[in-house]
């Protein structure tokens, strides 16, 4: 019978990296050298782009209803003329609005060395009854000039009227160099407008 030995090797041949072929042993092979070599890291990914925020569609538009303000006054017109019906001046306030349209014509028609207004006039004017259709009447414009004198006659059926001229005095008359304080407008023969 065969007996096999057992041969202690010490723990330190091992470590010295003593061949055991002697011993009928397998000699461990030497350690590999390590193998170096550079490896590029793949390119990151690029990070998701944040999305935006969504923004909620407008909301469609509202009507607006803006009332526009009133259209400014226009400036004093001229003197208005009217039509007026057959037989108007027995009524006396067409009477008055009739000789105040024709005492503010013949204001603004003045020579300015008569009467000179700056801007345009408007002109009041009052009447008294004298007797049958006549009438004493005066007026005043709105440069604080003032009219006196001037006798009304109603003609023609109440068609037309007749006056004397109405004495104007006040700050826009200066008539001949300031040889009289007053200026008195045409006379009328038919008036009807």
């Amino acid at each position: 019978m065969r007996l096999n030995k057992i041969i202690a090797i010490p723990a330190l041949a091992l470590t010295a990296g003593l061949s055991l072929a002697a011993c009928g042993s397998v000699k461990a092979p030497a350690a590999a050298p390590a193998v170096t070599h550079a490896v590029t890291a793949p390119a990151a990914a690029p990070k998701p782009a944040t999305p935006a925020p969504t923004t909620p569609a407008p909301a469609p538009a509202k009507t607006v209803y803006v009332q526009a303000p009133a259209a400014p006054a226009p400036a004093a017109p001229g003197p208005a003329y009217n039509n007026y019906p057959a037989g108007a001046f027995t009524d006396s306030q067409s009477l008055y609005d009739s000789l105040a349209n024709e005492q503010q014509t013949e204001l603004q028609a003045a020579p300015a060395y008569d009467y000179y207004s700056p801007g345009n006039i408007t002109v009041h004017v009052w009447c008294n009854p004298d007797g049958s259709d006549t009438y004493s009447c005066t007026g005043s414009d709105t440069d604080g000039d003032t009219g006196y004198g001037d006798t009304v006659t109603v003609i023609d059926n109440g068609n037309g009227w007749t006056d004397t001229g109405m004495n104007w005095t006040g700050p826009d008359i200066y008539v001949n160099g300031g040889v009289t304080n007053y200026w008195t407008t045409p006379a009328q023969s038919d008036w009807s407008n």
